[in-house]
């Protein structure tokens, strides 16, 4: 897996709008043994070819096709198989229901609690057990970061359920933001 050869898988990946990458990825496109395909990892993480997103998980350095809300799109990645969206401090944040600005993404999901902190930012993955016929009308999809995103009830209702930083939350604020997106 020598530099000329990852430079040009690099390429071809971001022509095809992808910055995203896993170690299966590199030993289809390959065809070597794990060890070398780990030193050459490792070699191009000094290079400064890719960067290490998490285990596993690796994106090109410098890539035209990387979205500007990189941290919302790593979403689907960490968390393929399960429904995710974003609620509890952050949701209610970009609300204005939260005075503080949330420095992670708080992510309800219906697999399993978990953190990952990325070079993009942390995102942290809260497990919720709502029946799913009840969550669609308290989620919608935000055509401009990507994601599903929880609507000021839902984001609540998450915290609520959750117990946590519920002491953050403007009541008043919420009224206001439940009226401008019902």
């Amino acid at each position: 897996m020598n530099t000329k050869k990852m430079y040009h898988f690099l390429r071809e990946l971001d022509a095809r709008r992808i910055w995203l990458f896993d170690f299966n990825d590199l030993r289809v496109w390959f065809g070597e043994s794990n060890p070398t395909i780990h030193r050459g990892l490792a070699q191009h993480i000094v290079d400064g070819l890719i960067v290490r997103v998490t285990r596993g998980l690796y994106a090109n350095a410098m890539p035209s096709s990387r979205p500007m809300y990189a941290r919302e799109a790593l979403v689907r990645y960490l968390r393929p198989l399960e429904i995710s969206y974003e609620s509890f401090e952050s949701a209610l944040s970009g609300y204005g229901v939260i005075s503080q600005i949330s420095t992670r993404l708080t992510m309800a999901t219906t697999g399993r609690n978990g953190e990952f902190v990325t070079p993009f930012g942390v995102i942290e993955f809260t497990h919720v057990s709502w029946p799913l016929e009840n969550l669609y009308p308290g989620i919608v999809w935000d055509d401009y970061r990507m994601v599903w995103t929880a609507l000021p009830d839902q984001a609540y209702a998450d915290l609520s359920k959750a117990k946590r930083n519920l002491h953050l939350v403007d009541l008043e604020e919420l009224e206001d933001a439940r009226h401008d997106y019902a």
